[in-house]
């Protein structure tokens, strides 16, 4: 079986500017894609607003077309770097709402970011960025808010971390998670770059490490120092990482390229970058 012919059978689009989820659905349905990706944190395709029978009809529409869904969470509104335990509550109830929802619609795949620490530069050579003193409160709370999230998702359904400000202190509290099992990765493949088409040796080294703990891969180039550009127009050689992937089981690609419209013209891109090759 040709790369090809493994790769399209996974291939889904960021479902943002859809009408609805149900649109979003029958879009892919009419134009090839075997599932999408949803961003919950879009206020129009946000699930507060569903009733069961909306989400009935979302799953049944995805399964009689045999088309999957997999959710993606908002990014630093529910930071799992928070400390506060009012907000840490918040947070934890935003997510046992989200993961029931997934549940609902049949989602098989949740993908969240971790958040970020809030930095404060100094004017000092070396620069700082953080008060030495958060460094552990920062560490603490990381780890007991996604151990959490990881208990309230575990035998549910697939949670994947994005790299989104990946850092050594991050990838030390993902290692013995992503080692058990317990939570599996995101390779947003743009973000192994600098704005500017550099290689981040240390995301790439991390990735290649955890090959197969790689379930999602999030697709789209850089071009002219922007992101979420259509696939093919930009500096990433997309078929020497479809190479690298080629033995793991990935649940999803997700072609992050919007409006869905130029998602399909990156569809065809893929094909013709894959087959080549």
């Amino acid at each position: 079986m040709s790369s090809w012919n493994v790769v399209q059978n996974h291939i889904s689009f960021h479902a943002v500017y859809n009408s609805s989820i149900l649109d979003a659905l029958k879009f892919a349905n009419h134009t090839g894609f075997k599932g999408i990706q949803i961003a919950v944190e879009v206020p129009h395709l946000s699930f507060e607003q569903l009733s069961d029978e909306d989400c009935f009809q979302i799953r049944n529409y995805a399964k009689k077309h045999d088309l999957y869904i997999t959710l993606h969470a908002p990014d630093d509104v529910v930071s799992l770097f928070v400390v506060n335990p009012a907000l840490q509550q918040g947070i934890f109830a935003y997510y046992t709402a989200l993961f029931d929802f997934a549940e609902k619609i049949g989602a098989c795949l949740i993908t969240i970011h971790l958040g970020k620490m809030t930095t404060f530069p100094t004017d000092t050579i070396p620069e700082l960025k953080y008060p030495e003193e958060d460094l552990l409160i920062y560490w603490e709370a990381l780890e007991n808010n996604l151990g959490e999230i990881v208990k309230s998702a575990r035998n549910r359904f697939i949670l994947c971390v994005e790299n989104y400000y990946f850092n050594p202190f991050i990838l030390e509290v993902l290692e013995p998670l992503i080692q058990d099992e317990e939570i599996f990765l995101c390779w947003d493949i743009a973000k192994t770059f600098t704005r500017s088409g550099e290689k981040i040796a240390e995301i790439e080294a991390f990735f290649l490490d955890n090959l197969s703990q790689i379930r999602q891969v999030h697709l789209h180039d850089i071009h002219n120092y922007r992101s979420h550009r259509s696939i093919g127009e930009g500096i990433i050689d997309f078929a020497y990482f479809i190479k690298l992937l080629k033995d793991v089981t990935i649940e999803d690609y997700c072609i992050e390229v919007r409006p869905h419209s130029r998602a399909v013209d990156s569809y065809k891109k893929l094909e013709k970058i894959i087959q080549n090759h």
